[in-house]
Order: structure tokens, then sequence, then C-alpha cells
């Protein structure tokens, strides 16, 4: 099973899709262009990858199952290969849920507590920004 999240203005696809491993049935983000899938891996340690949208440079957002406890927001450039892990505000989970072609990534993430805020992540500024919302 597999499922289209978003496409850029170059017609480049990015969505995720189901895979099979041994024992457990895994969940992967995915680009794909002209016909080329290029496959995006999980956070290290984790299982699952989900991608949820893409801008002109190929850099996607999304998040990843690091354990089945915690799910963490991600970028991922394309050229580089680079899968930067953006974190939470001290809770279990965060999620990317869009970007622009300035690499400026929205979603949210929770604080201790299960407090879910807004956050802004800038990839030339670092650390996610609590947008206090």
């Amino acid at each position: 099973m597999s499922h289209a999240a978003g496409i850029n203005d170059a017609g480049v696809i990015c969505g995720n899709l189901n895979t099979e491993r041994v024992e457990i049935p895994t969940q992967r983000g995915f680009i794909l262009e002209n016909g080329n899938l290029t496959i995006i891996p999980p956070l290290p340690g984790g299982l699952h990858s989900h991608v949820y949208h893409i801008n002109s440079r190929k850099q996607v957002v999304g998040a990843s199952y690091v354990d089945m406890s915690h799910l963490i927001a991600f970028f991922y450039d394309y050229d580089s290969g680079q899968m930067i892990n953006l974190g939470t505000f001290g809770g279990w989970a965060s999620l990317a849920v869009d970007l622009n072609d300035q690499a400026q990534v929205v979603g949210y993430a929770m604080l201790e507590g299960s407090i879910a805020h807004a956050f802004l992540w800038e990839w030339e500024n670092g650390p996610m920004l609590d947008l206090e919302l």
C-alpha cells in the first residue's frame, strides 16, 4: 500500500509506502522523480518514516517513530542525503507538516504533560522556535 502526500512545481512527488522486513512491516517515506524512487530512512534507531510535504529544492519533512512510543519530526535534504532530527519540547512527540523553499519548517511538538505547541524551524538557524500557540 502507498499514498502520495505532496508534489512540487517540478512534478517531484513525495509520499509513503509499506515495505516488508522479515519480522515487522514498516512504513517509509519516499521521493519519486522521473520514475526514480528514493526511500527516506527513519531517524537512527527508528522503524518508520512518514513524509508529509516537499518543496522545490527536493527537501521533505515528516516524522519518524524512533521507538514505538516517540514520534519525532525530521527534515530531509535529498541532494545531500542529510536527515535532521528536529526534536521535541520535552514531550513524547513532534510532527513537521509543511516547509517552504527557504527550508522554513512548521509543525507541532509536545511539551511535557502532552501539551502541543506550534513550532518554526529554519535549516540555517537551528533549533525549533516555540510559537507558544
